[in-house]
C-alpha cells in the first residue's frame, strides 16, 4: 500500500512505540548517567567553560541572540548524547538483569502470571488453549521463555488492535527505562565507592553524600524494574487473552 494512502491517524499511531522508546527507554537514562558523572565531579572544567561562556555571552552585543542559541544548542548536544548513551545501555542491561540475574531473581511463573488478571482455573485452561491454537505450543511453567512467549502476544495485539499495541509499547519502554537506570546507577555507584575509596586511601577523606543517593537510587530502580517487567509480561498475555475471548463471544 502506498504511504501516500495510509491515513494520517495510523501513520501517527506507528510513531507512538518510537517515541516510548525514545524518551523514557533512552535519553532519560543517558540523561541520567551524564549528570551523575557531573555531580561526581568528573566534569568540573568543562562545566567551569560553559558558565564562564555564558556569562561573557550575556555582557555582549545582541546577549539575548546569542544566549538563545547557546542554550538551544547546548540542549540539542545534551539530548543527542543522552541519546547515544542511553542506547548503548540497552543492550548490557539486558544481559545482566534479564538473562542472568533474572533466573534467580524477580523470577516470572506461569500461575502468578495467570493469577495477575484475575483469571479462576477453567480460564487459565482455556487460556493455554487460545495460545497454543495461535502459536502451537503451551506456555511453559517458569524461565525466560515466558518472556519470549508473551512478545507473542504482544505481536498478536498489534496485529489486531494497535490501540491497546501503543498500550504495550508504553509497558516495553518503561521496563526497558528503569533496566537501564539500575544498570546505570549500579555502574555508578561501585565507581563512586571505588574513587571515595581511593580518595580516603590517599587523603584520608571519605564524603559519603553522593553514594549514598545512587545507592538508594539502585534500590528504587530496582523495585521499579521488578513492577514494569511484571506489568510489561503479565499485560500483554492480559491483552491477548482479553482480545481472543471478546472475539470469541462476537
Amino acid at each position: 500500500m502506498p504511504e501516500d494512502s495510509i491515513p494520517s491517524p495510523i501513520r501517527i499511531g506507528g510513531l507512538i512505540p518510537h517515541f516510548f522508546y525514545d524518551i523514557f527507554g533512552r535519553i532519560v537514562p543517558g540523561a541520567f548517567v551524564l549528570l551523575g558523572c557531573s555531580v561526581m565531579g568528573w566534569y568540573p572544567a568543562q562545566l567551569e567553560r560553559i558558565l564562564s561562556y555564558l556569562k561573557s555571552v550575556s555582557r555582549s552585543e545582541g546577549a539575548a541572540g546569542l544566549l538563545i542559541f547557546s542554550t538551544t544548542l547546548g540542549l540539542l548536544l545534551f539530548v543527542s548524547a543522552s541519546y547515544f548513551v542511553g542506547f548503548l545501555l540497552g543492550a548490557p542491561s539486558h544481559h545482566l538483569f534479564e538473562k542472568w540475574l533474572n533466573g534467580i531473581w524477580q523470577r516470572i511463573e506461569t500461575n502468578a502470571l495467570f493469577k495477575s488478571f484475575g483469571a479462576e482455573e477453567e480460564q487459565l485452561k482455556q487460556f493455554q488453549k487460545l495460545f497454543k491454537a495461535h502459536f502451537g505450543f503451551e506456555i511453559p511453567p517458569t524461565g525466560q521463555r515466558i518472556t519470549n512467549c508473551s512478545w507473542l502476544c504482544a505481536y498478536f495485539v498489534w496485529a489486531n488492535s494497535p490501540d491497546l499495541g501503543q498500550m504495550t509499547s508504553r509497558w516495553d519502554a518503561e521496563a526497558l527505562e528503569s533496566r537501564a537506570i539500575l544498570f546505570a546507577s549500579v555502574i555508578l555507584t561501585l565507581l563512586r565507592a571505588l574513587e571515595q575509596l581511593y580518595t580516603y586511601c590517599r587523603f584520608g577523606n571519605f564524603h559519603y553524600g553522593w553514594l549514598s543517593t545512587f545507592g538508594l537510587i539502585s534500590v528504587a530502580a530496582g523495585s521499579a524494574y521488578g513492577f514494569h517487567r511484571r506489568k510489561q509480561v503479565y499485560g500483554r498475555c492480559a491483552l491477548f487473552h482479553s482480545l481472543c475471548s471478546s472475539a470469541k463471544t462476537l
